[in-house]
């Protein structure tokens, strides 16, 4: 099934997240992220353009659900 561009870039996302989580964040190459998902390069690339806007948005991601999770939280 193919997955719709929101569900990819979610996706991407997640994997880039778990990437930046065991390596840090000037370890991780695209190369990385693609491998996680057994996708192209290109692809990754295609919805962030560089590796600097996937990590902004990959940061900005963990902080949405972290800031999510302390809302449930604080109820």
């Amino acid at each position: 099934m193919r997955l719709s561009v929101a569900e990819r870039r979610e996706e991407l996302l997640r994997a880039a997240i778990g990437q930046i989580e065991a390596r840090g964040v000037a370890a991780v190459r695209i190369a990385d992220v693609a491998a996680v998902l057994g996708v192209s390069n290109a692809l990754v690339l295609y919805h962030f353009s560089t590796k600097e806007n996937l990590v902004a948005a990959a940061f900005a991601r963990a902080a949405e659900d972290d800031l999510a999770r302390l809302r449930a939280l604080l109820g």
